[in-house]
């Protein structure tokens, strides 16, 4: 009914360990470009606002 666990292998924990890295990675890379996007967005948007000069 249960299989042997087979967690055993150096080979099998170095490549759950790579694979779990590369995918901590790509999420952290994603979301640090996509709030450096964000931040560019909101610095043209504040650019662009017009500001009355002083009278």
């Amino acid at each position: 009914m249960f299989t042997k666990h087979r967690g055993t292998s150096i080979l099998e924990w170095v490549v759950t360990g790579v694979l779990v890295v590369a995918v901590v990675g790509v999420v952290a890379y994603s979301i640090a470009t996509k709030g450096a996007a964000e931040g560019t967005s909101l610095g043209n948007w504040i650019d662009g606002i017009n500001v009355p000069a002083a009278p």
